[in-house]
This record gives C-alpha cells, structure tokens and sequence, in this order.
C-alpha cells in the first residue's frame, strides 16, 4: 500500500518506489499477486489515453457492502452484450469515457457502489466523469466500447453465487469458530457422572498413594524375620531422648508465651534444647517437604506450613497446626476451604483423624503454644 500511494501521489515508477520503500524498510518483500498489481496499478497511472480495450468492473458483494471487480479478458477481446447480467451494475472504461451500466434487476447497493467505483477511477487514474444509464437506455458512447450481441442477458450462469436468490449485497462474515484441545483431567479428579470413583475434593487434588509393604511393616517371603523396623513416615531417623527435662517450677502462673520470652530474651535451656527435641516437625505445601531442622523464618508469607505436634512420650502424634502465609493462594479463603488442605496432609502422613487447627499469619498469638516450636 505505501509503493502504490508513493507511485500515485509522486508520481513514481514501480521500481522507483519499491526501492525507496525496501531502503527505509529492508524487509519490505511484496508477494508475487501484489507485485503484479502494482505493475498494472503504474500502467494505469503512466497512460497517455484511457485504456483500449475498455476495461469492465462488476460490482459485486463484499462484507461491509458491495465493491467493484474487475472482469478478465482476453488481451484483444472485445466486449459484448454477452458479458452483462441485468442483476448487477457494471463499469465500462475505455476510450470513449466511462459507463455506469444498470441492469434492469439491480439492487440499489449496487448502483451506490458504481457511482463510488467511479470516483475511485477518477480520484486514482484521472478518468473522465461517468455517464450513467439504465438497461434499454444505452447510449451511442456505450456502444461504441461494447459490441452487439444479441439481447442483454436477464442472468449469467457464471454470478449465480453473487446474485442468485436469497442472496444480498453484503457478505455476512464466515464465524470463526475456535476449538483449544482439551485438558487431560487431573488425576484423582473425576467429573463425569459415569465415574466409579467419588471425587477426592473440590480442590482437585489427587488422594495419597496406597501404603507400601515395606510401610505397614510387612515383609516378603524369605526375608529374615528380625529386620529392623521401618522409619515411621514423616519422622525423622533420629536418636530419641530416654526422658524429655522436667519443665522448670513456677509460682502457679501460666507459663510464659514463646513470643514473651523472646521479646526478654529469654535463651534457657528448655528453648535451647528443642531444635535437637523430634516433638515437633514442620511440614511445607504442596509436597509436604519434611523441614528438619527450623525456625520461623521458614515460614514464608507466600507459603502454607504443617506443624505436626507429639506427645510427651515424643511418639504419639498430638494434632496439626496449619499456618497460612498472607500472600499464599489459601489467603483470603474460608477456613473451611483451608481445612481441606490440613485433611490432605493427614492423609499424605496416614495420621488419622488427628485434631488441626488454622494459624493465619500475624495471628500467632491466638494459637496456644504456637510459638513454643520455635527458637526465635
């Protein structure tokens, strides 16, 4: 479109303009149909008279409205009454001038659309102005560019698609219609009503893997009976202490919060001594990564954490305390929702129905004994 505009409005050749426009813009490579236009478009506009023979344009359908086409001929073909349908309006341009030709059955989009095609002519290859006439009424300066042959035809077999019945001079555009393929589902998610197997929950996620044997303390056939026992699932492999210290006595009083001890400074022996004590472990979502050895800065913003508790005999596990960070996908949901992930991870851990609670961040406090896992 810019070669053709700088050829009209400069008046330069094709070549002329192309290099030009490949010089500002190297990849600038026009397909071989524009190319061939172009070169008819700088013909047009370098003629010394109207082009002979005359050229024939058929207004046709289009989106948006009717526009004009051009007819193809033989190079040396004259025209005829044979190549007119009476359903349409046509354009002659030759040596004589220019013709707006209307069949008897036009459609009066079509006939706005010749006037217009008209003064695309006369704006861009400076044709003379039209002469309008309707069909019966041609006069002597059609007829010197369109030869007689017989009666103008009612209807060409050829346009039946353009002007046959029901049709209209603005084409509806074809729907586009897109299709994504379809996302495999989920495992352990089911959707369809024909499935067995009940949906795990409205997260989506998939249930725990079946228990192995070497899991639930069986053993195969041959195997020596004395086999030491399996490490308990989530729990680490380490040495446990025969007597956990006696807590230290007070007057009576509750015994101090964590949070208060930290903010005296307080760095006894019983704090001291919990990060080598296994009556705790901290457990991060999604995949329920055993935290072996933490603190609270493992507990990040944009994360959920499990905090498994034991009891005083440091084997039986008490209940899970579930932290939510502020920037974590749970953030803002309902606590029932939430629930749904602590219920996972005591699936994932075979724990049972072991108690749990909801710690959202900045709300430590509230939580009784939250802070008393934690060194600093």
């Amino acid at each position: 479109m810019v070669i053709a505009y700088m050829m009209w409005k400069r008046g330069l050749s094709f070549n002329d303009a192309f290099r030009q426009v490949k010089a500002a813009r190297a990849v600038a490579n026009p397909n071989a149909g524009f190319i061939v236009k172009l070169i008819s478009f700088d013909k047009a506009l370098r003629a010394d008279s109207p082009p002979d023979p005359p050229r024939l344009y058929r207004m046709a359908p289009e989106v948006g409205g009717p526009v004009g086409r051009q007819v193809d001929s033989a190079e040396s073909a004259p025209l005829t009454t044979a190549d007119f349908d009476a359903r349409t309006s046509w354009v002659v341009y030759g040596l004589a001038g220019v013709c707006v030709w209307h069949g008897e059955r036009t459609q009066p989009e079509y006939v706005a659309a010749a006037r217009a095609w008209c003064r695309q002519l006369e704006r861009f290859e400076r044709a003379p102005p039209s002469v309008e006439m309707q069909q019966g009424e041609e006069s002597d300066v059609f007829w010197s560019m369109v030869e007689r042959v017989g009666l103008m035809a009612g209807r060409l077999p050829t346009y039946d698609g353009d002007y046959g019945v029901g049709k209209t001079p603005s084409v509806t555009p074809t729907e586009t219609v897109l299709s994504l393929p379809q996302a495999p589902p989920l495992p352990g998610v089911y959707t369809t009503a024909t499935e067995e197997t009940p949906l795990h929950s409205a997260r989506g996620r998939p249930p725990p893997p079946e228990p192995t044997a070497a899991a639930l303390g069986l053993r195969k056939l041959g195997e020596p009976a004395d086999l030491p026992p399996p490490t308990p699932r989530g729990r680490p492999n380490v040495p446990l202490p025969t007597a956990r210290p006696p807590p230290a006595p007070d007057d009576g009083e509750a015994a101090r919060s964590s949070k208060k001890a930290r903010e005296e400074g307080d760095g006894g022996s019983d704090g001291a001594q919990r990060r080598g004590e296994p009556f705790s472990e901290l457990y991060s979502y999604p995949g329920w990564e055993n935290l072996s050895l933490f603190d609270c800065d493992d507990l990040l913003e944009e994360g959920i954490f499990a905090l498994l508790t034991y009891q005083e005999d440091h084997k039986t596990p008490k209940r899970v305390m579930l932290w939510v960070g502020g920037e974590s996908e749970a953030s803002g949901e309902r606590d029932a929702d939430i629930m749904e992930i602590a219920e996972e991870f005591l699936q994932a851990k075979e724990l049972g129905q072991l108690p749990a609670v909801i710690v959202h961040q900045g709300e430590e406090d509230e939580a009784e004994g939250f802070w008393d896992f934690f060194i600093n």
